[in-house]
């Protein structure tokens, strides 16, 4: 038999990752499938209304901080961690 601590734990656990997966389904549905992507490729400008030239804009900017924020030592990926 399992001790309450335990048990509490456990739902505790389990409640947060339905909830992670209740929030990336919500993410989905509201700002586009591919909205773990980085630059206009996660964009979809029916759900976001942000126009794409403008998250291109924010994707260049972002990148040359990290650059020079890591002195060139950087590998960005392409993807956001889901």
């Amino acid at each position: 038999k399992l001790s309450k601590s335990l048990l509490a734990k456990f739902n505790r656990c389990k409640y947060r990752k339905t909830a992670m997966t209740l929030l990336i389904s919500l993410q989905a549905h509201w700002i586009g499938k591919n909205y773990y992507k980085r630059g206009p490729s996660g964009n979809d400008i029916h759900r976001t209304n942000v126009p794409t030239i403008r998250i291109e804009f924010r994707d260049l900017i972002w990148r040359d901080e990290m650059q020079l924020v890591y002195l060139n030592n950087v590998i960005l990926p392409d993807e956001v961690d889901q």
